[in-house]
């Protein structure tokens, strides 16, 4: 599917569904979960009309570094979770850390720069 293609919320998240159900959802049961929460908060504040949008968008961009995230350990789960012997509640918390600074760090920047100011960055934290 084509990032051009999706019309909702959830038709974006199944694609991260589909990825993460093969690496974790079998053998890492917090990490499922923590998922799946993830997922609810996404689509609960994707439809919430009352919150004015730049903060629904500020909390998308936020919920979606974590599943970027997410996402990239599933490519790295063997060195990662099983080189390093990280725990599930482990890995949570670098999920968590590096969501503040995910934007940044994809532009380039260092975690110590200030953010940006652009609507993408919308996610990051100082």
């Amino acid at each position: 599917m084509d990032l051009n293609d999706i019309k909702d919320i959830d038709e974006y998240l199944y694609h991260f569904e589909e990825k993460l159900a093969l690496r974790f959802f079998d053998e890492r049961p917090y990490i499922t979960s923590y998922y799946h929460s993830l997922k609810e908060e996404m689509s609960g504040i994707a439809y919430k009309n009352e919150i004015p949008f730049i903060e629904r968008m500020r909390t998308l961009l936020k919920l979606d570094a974590k599943l970027q995230i997410l996402h990239d350990l599933t490519r790295l789960q063997t060195e990662v979770t099983d080189g390093f012997d990280l725990s599930e509640h482990e890995l949570i918390e670098i999920v968590e850390n590096d969501s503040n600074t995910y934007y940044r760090e994809t532009l380039g920047k260092r975690t110590s720069d200030s953010v940006p100011w652009k609507l993408s960055c919308l996610g990051d934290q100082d």
